[in-house]
């Protein structure tokens, strides 16, 4: 089954391919592609496109880490600055995230020449009729195609009207910082688990004992485990926060601001050679790990998390680390622990507690 990401590119690039010449004129013009993931469909269309490396029409914004790293070995300079000037041509597909990418949908078409092209697709399995309608809804006069079960607009920078502005202007603050329901943590959407506090990572924080030395939280999010560890212990001197979502990442400084002094925030993913040089000889680390990669389902993502683990601890330094029930950790845990414990099984979740 074809990832639905790139289906959705493709049928992007069936749309270019109608009129490739005035395709190629608006993106010369200046060219934007929002938080988009790095796929073999979607570098087929840049290079249609002509849309180089040295391209200066080009703006690539992304948050995220490892897709930003992706961009670069393939000489592309992704920005996570916001955009500002305004584009000829915006490329989009949606994230996983709906109010997220109605934000994004919203920051193209502000900023997009009333004489360019926002073209938007999706497929079917990703929640396209619910974009389609509300898009519909502000865009009436638009005309919606539908192609290799994705389903697409064409969106001309004529059609973004003053009512269609403020409608637009409220889906960017709907996508603002907000605080996680029951909790004074500051969190946005689009971070994963962006509006709860997640019950494994609940779980886990019920089986630390009161940590002390240097540590590490490993795909921190916006900062829960870290905050409740320095809650419960003044005698950790140092905390690493490992995380592939800048927007988390800053969510995180803000949450952990009382104990900015012992903390230190790495914009990293944490599979990567980069994490793993850089945190060394630490005496314990926490760890919700995720097991998405984009769009897609990846356990081994997990495993990378765990290997880093293992490296980055001291002799006698101790993992806590949560996971689903479903996931399979055991035998890599055992393969780079000297000693592993299942301390907790409880809705949906199992808690170790690893030696190193």
């Amino acid at each position: 089954m074809e990832n639905p990401i790139e289906s959705a590119w493709s049928v992007i690039q069936r749309a270019v391919d109608a009129d490739l010449a005035g395709f190629r004129e608006l993106a010369a013009k200046g060219t934007w592609l929002l938080e988009p993931e790095a796929c073999p469909s979607l570098f087929a269309l840049m290079e249609a496109l002509r849309l180089h490396p040295n391209s200066s029409a080009l703006g690539i914004h992304q948050t995220f880490k490892p897709t930003v790293d992706a961009f670069r070995d393939k000489n592309f300079a992704p920005t996570s600055d916001g955009a500002n000037t305004l584009a000829s041509l915006v490329l989009f597909v949606p994230t996983r995230q709906r109010i997220e990418s109605l934000a994004l949908l919203a920051r193209g078409l502000l900023n997009l020449d009333e004489n360019g092209i926002l073209i938007f697709a999706c497929a079917n399995s990703q929640g396209a009729g619910g974009f389609v309608s509300q898009l519909t809804a502000v865009f009436p006069q638009v005309e919606v195609e539908s192609s290799r079960k994705c389903r697409w607009i064409a969106l001309p920078g004529f059609l973004v009207t003053d009512a269609a502005r403020s409608t637009l202007n409220g889906w960017l603050r709907a996508a603002g910082k907000t605080t996680v329901e029951g909790t004074n943590f500051v969190s946005l959407p689009g971070i994963y688990g962006w509006n709860k506090v997640d019950r494994g990572s609940e779980l886990l924080v019920g089986t630390l004992p009161q940590l002390e030395g240097p540590g590490a939280d490993l795909g921190a999010g916006y900062g829960y485990l870290s905050y409740k560890v320095l809650s419960l212990s003044d005698r950790v001197t140092s905390l690493t926060l490992v995380e592939a979502d800048q927007r988390a990442l800053t969510c995180a400084r803000e949450n952990l601001e009382p104990w900015k002094a012992v903390c230190d925030f790495l914009w990293l993913d944490a599979t990567s050679p980069e994490c793993r040089h850089r945190l060394n000889r630490l005496s314990w680390i926490v760890m919700n790990p995720p097991f998405h990669a984009g769009s897609q389902a990846d356990v081994e993502l997990g495993h990378g998390f765990i290997k880093t683990a293992a490296t980055s601890l001291e002799p006698g330094g101790t993992l806590f680390i949560v996971a689903n029930a479903f996931l399979g950790y055991e035998n890599v845990l055992q393969s780079n622990f000297t000693r592993v414990d299942r301390v907790l099984t409880q809705d949906g979740f199992k808690v170790f507690h690893a030696v190193r």
